[in-house]
């Protein structure tokens, strides 16, 4: 009986033994761990802090808003508009292939470039810029976005700004488009860019799980600067009516194109521009030839209209609006080439230089330019700038 309590008592001992250890080292476990993060928090560790700041520190680009172009009488002929765009984070996708069928059923992309995008080794990507509100709905109709309005992981919204042309193909030519981006490719847009564009800034961020900018540097922020608003000579109203005119005289005639530049004479200022074919500046695709802005970039021969030159020419030189030039009643040989009138019936005998403009006359206008001579026409012709660009630096000019 006594061997047996003592036998008992062994046992309970040598298990409490077992229990006191395990305590022991569970407690001792724990003070290290406690150290250990104490250590990690409280004293700096280079490795640590360079991975924190990759995972969620970052640059984000703050794009201003880009400035509005007007007419002489403040008629908005460009401005900004909010728009939605669609971002994805790849390395938070799962389901990368059935998410870019389902991409490519809401917004008409080729299934192939978003499944090649959504395997790019990269936290951010961009998936579709100012989507359309046909293309939201199109996302809760194949539950990309739940009943809550949220994207499925990976996916976001981020809010830009998309430039706008409110009266559609008005002045197109003159007021030009920009990229998806914001940067001016042709016309206004190009040439006055770096006015309008503002200044981008760039500033620190911290992002959250999916790769998001949240958190952003506010004082860094406010040197963001919009772009500043600029007003053109154009008046809308009457650009609208050279426009109408110049499409009914190209229906009417069948001629494939033609150009009108209405102009203050006593300061130079355009106050329209208009050429056809055109296009609706709304429209991203309008095919090349109709963009082409033919007042700037088409070469012609100005014809009659080039006597006046002649006439300013001559009057520079001494000669009187009532002198006389012998017309030839019709034909003029010189250097083996017959010069003739516009008119087969035309055969005039003297022409004042005044008559000579009246009836355009091409055997006086000739015989006027001879007398002249080459150094005295050119002269003239370069006081006016003629062959030389006008200075005004806009793109495309010749």
């Amino acid at each position: 009986m006594v061997q047996s309590i003592n036998l008992k008592l062994s046992v309970h001992s040598t298990t409490q033994t077992r229990f006191t250890v395990l305590m022991l080292f569970c407690v001792l476990a724990a003070v290290v761990i406690i150290c250990r993060a104490g250590y990690i928090q409280i004293w700096r560790n280079p490795r640590l802090e360079t991975m924190s700041r990759r995972q969620f520190q970052s640059r984000a680009l703050i794009r201003p808003r880009r400035g509005a172009i007007f007419d002489r009488s403040g008629e908005p002929l460009a401005v900004n508009v909010e728009a939605n765009s669609l971002a994805a984070n790849p390395s938070k996708i799962r389901n990368k292939r059935n998410l870019a069928r389902l991409l490519a059923h809401s917004t008409g992309l080729p299934f192939q470039k978003l499944f090649q995008k959504l395997n790019e080794k990269r936290e951010f990507i961009w998936i579709k810029r100012h989507l359309s509100e046909s293309e939201l709905r199109r996302f809760k109709k194949w539950r990309i976005v739940d009943s809550d309005g949220d994207f499925l992981d990976g996916l976001w919204i981020v809010k830009e700004s998309e430039r706008v042309y409110p009266h559609g193909q008005l002045a197109a030519h003159v007021i030009g488009s920009v990229n998806v981006d914001s940067e001016g490719l042709e016309g206004v847009e190009l040439w006055a860019n770096e006015k309008l564009r503002g200044h981008v800034a760039s500033i620190s961020a911290i992002k959250d799980a999916l790769g998001r900018p949240t958190f952003i540097d506010a004082e860094a922020a406010k040197n963001v600067q919009d772009g500043d608003p600029i007003s053109l000579t154009l008046d809308a109203s009457l650009q609208f009516e050279v426009e109408e005119a110049l499409s009914n005289t190209i229906h009417k005639t069948g001629a494939r194109g033609g150009t009108v530049i209405v102009m203050n004479a006593s300061n130079g200022e355009i106050l329209a521009l208009a050429n056809e074919p055109t296009f609706n500046l709304n429209e991203k695709m309008a095919h090349q030839e109709r963009r082409r802005n033919r007042a700037l970039t088409d070469g012609f021969e100005p014809g009659s209209t080039f006597k006046a030159v002649l006439l300013a020419s001559a009057l520079s030189n001494g000669w009187k609006i009532s002198d006389q030039i012998w017309a030839e009643k019709g034909a003029f040989i010189v250097q083996g080439h017959k010069i003739s009138e516009a008119e087969a019936h035309e055969k005039f005998d003297w022409l004042s230089l005044k008559k000579m403009i009246q009836v355009s006359s091409n055997i006086a206008a000739a015989k006027l330019a001879l007398h002249l001579g080459v150094d005295r026409y050119l002269k003239t012709m370069r006081s006016f700038g003629i062959g030389n660009k006008t200075g005004l630096g806009f793109p495309g000019e010749i």
